[in-house]
């Protein structure tokens, strides 16, 4: 679960193998059959899940496959606020904004951006605020209200300060 959860933060700029998608969709199972128990998991074991299931939520609503992505997020979203984590919160927000915007499903989607760029500046995760302003709130534009050029004008601030080259 840990192993996948690093991979997936790497593969979020790329296409993975048919095999490594299959190793993700393992880590979800196994994930979630460590949440069922038969051991209450720790809070540990809870963030690393969310954190997880958001970011596999992530990677398989940019990948044409919202549907299944959604699912995730949902779970993701629930278990984060419940850890309280702000990394596993944003983690959780992105893969449901993403999967979200990719399904056409309603939501939240600039309140729930502005909630990631708050919690990524507070943990300094300049990645996130990247992704969240540049990547998901270009999508926002058809969005009454949406100042998506100071979002922009943030984003590329933050792609810049991450050092990231997929940012």
């Amino acid at each position: 679960i840990r192993m996948e959860t690093v991979l997936l933060d790497y593969w979020i700029a790329r296409a993975p193998s048919p095999e490594n998608e299959a190793r993700a969709v393992a880590a979800v199972a196994a994930g979630r059959a460590l949440l069922a128990g038969p051991s209450e998991p720790t809070r540990e074991q809870r963030i690393l899940v969310a954190r997880l299931l958001g970011m596999a939520a992530r990677k398989w609503s940019l990948s044409g496959r919202s549907d299944v992505g959604l699912g995730w997020a949902e779970e993701a979203d629930e278990l984060a606020r419940s850890t309280g984590d702000a990394r596993a919160m944003i983690d959780a927000t992105l893969g449901h904004t993403t999967a979200r915007i990719f399904t056409g499903s309603p939501g939240d989607i600039e309140s729930w951006l502005r909630d990631v760029i708050r919690q990524a500046s507070a943990i300094g995760d300049s990645f996130s605020i990247a992704f969240a302003t540049s990547g998901v709130a270009v999508s926002l534009g058809s969005f009454a209200g949406v100042d998506i050029e100071e979002l922009m004008a943030n984003g590329a601030d933050a792609a810049h300060r991450s050092g990231n080259p997929h940012a």
